[in-house]
């Protein structure tokens, strides 16, 4: 348990009911102390109990002791999973589509989890027009953590003639390509000339489905 106390959390934590005991009995003592504390306004030492009733409580909260498969079944559920009832489908685009990012900022844990977990990665819609941060260096960072599984990809490469970022546009469809042995399905709207690498590709590249709307 000292190791809990001492570093930060990276994995799943086993505690046995004695362990436990302690801690909530740790936890006890800081709120009362707290109690205390305010009453003689020392906020440094109540902040610093604040603190510690915070890191007890971190360790015992129920998702820290589930195991790093389930972690990653619960993970899947929440980015793959498009049964939304009768919501409409855009809603589960729009929630996929930062989903993986979200989660794996929750904790360190949660990052080793999701960095662990190929098939949340194996889904990508991207809106070239959507300029934050959305560069080459991130879709690569996005589809190598996909680990070779195979990948479905939806782009949207709308914009106006004036504005739109057609070298970008380019750069970052190239950078997808390196990646076209995984492609599984491929979904793409928007201006034409932006997937002029995707008809390079050799014939040995084969999707299951491609759909291109202009």
């Amino acid at each position: 348990m000292a190791k809990y106390l001492s570093q930060r959390i990276e994995g799943p934590i086993w505690l046995d009911k004695d362990e436990i005991f302690v801690l909530k009995a740790k936890i006890s003592d800081a709120e009362t102390e707290m109690e205390n504390l305010k009453t003689s306004k020392s906020d440094l030492t109540l902040q610093c109990r604040k603190d510690e009733v915070e890191k007890l409580k971190n360790i015992l909260s129920p998702i820290r002791r589930v195991p790093l498969d389930i972690l990653s079944e619960i993970l899947i559920l929440s980015c793959c999973d498009d049964s939304f009832g009768d919501r409409p489908k855009d809603i589960f685009h729009m929630v996929v589509r930062y989903t993986p990012l979200v989660l794996a900022s929750v904790c360190l844990a949660w990052k080793i989890a999701a960095h662990d977990t190929p098939r949340i990665w194996s889904i990508l819609y991207l809106h070239v027009g959507d300029t934050r941060g959305k560069d080459r260096a991130w879709v690569q960072m996005w589809l190598s953590r996909s680990r070779g599984i195979p990948l479905e990809l939806h782009l949207q490469y709308h914009g106006g003639y004036k504005y739109f970022p057609l070298e970008r546009a380019r750069e970052i469809m190239d950078t997808i390509l390196e990646f076209c042995h995984q492609i599984q399905i491929l979904h793409f709207s928007g201006r034409p000339e932006a997937i002029v690498p995707l008809f390079r590709l050799p014939s040995s590249v084969q999707c299951d489905s491609i759909v291109l709307k202009e």
